[in-house]
């Protein structure tokens, strides 16, 4: 268990160019994974076991819409995390009709890739579900038009970091949803 007092500088100036927003969305049935190797203090995974030959399905979410958030939450003596990642998909076709209740009735862990090129694991330790979830046309030409999905977890901690190595490997870019 971490120090509850810092021991050393926290924070401090970044000089780098830094865009909010996410590259990639990868995920895979909460089910389908049997096991996770971190780091001591569990803020790094090192490892993931899938029980199959199953990897995890990229989503190719709409152009600057796909976010997550980990959001502290204490409730009476517990505290955890929230976890929410949300995204738009514009596919109005039967097969992704199916992906979407797929999505919106399963449980599932993402791998998120951020566009400063880190990667998290958002649902590992209880599963990301969907909270929310709607279609809809827009109604102006600049409106987005598609499915939006929001998936949220419960989670010991921030969602940890994966090295993009070892995220990129567990992902079947052949597929999409």
């Amino acid at each position: 268990m971490p120090s509850c007092f810092l021991t050393s500088t926290f924070g401090g100036s970044n000089c780098d160019f830094n865009v909010a927003g996410v590259n990639r969305i990868a995920v895979i049935g909460y089910e389908k994974v049997s096991g996770y190797t971190a780091t001591s203090g569990g803020t790094k995974i090192t490892g993931i076991s899938i029980t199959d030959s199953s990897k995890f399905n990229e989503i190719f979410a709409a152009e600057d819409s796909a976010g997550y958030t980990d959001e502290y939450t204490r409730q009476g003596s517990n505290r955890f995390m929230t976890q929410t990642l949300n995204f738009t998909v514009s596919d109005n076709t039967e097969s992704g009709l199916e992906k979407a209740h797929s999505l919106l009735l399963g449980k599932h862990i993402a791998l998120v890739e951020r566009k400063n090129g880190t990667w998290r694991v958002l649902g590992l330790q209880n599963g990301l579900q969907s909270s929310a979830g709607t279609d809809g046309s827009g109604t102006a030409a600049g409106d987005e038009a598609g499915k939006t999905f929001t998936l949220t977890s419960l989670n010991k901690g921030y969602s940890p970091i994966i090295e993009s190595s070892l995220a990129k490997s567990l992902i079947n870019s052949a597929i999409s949803l």
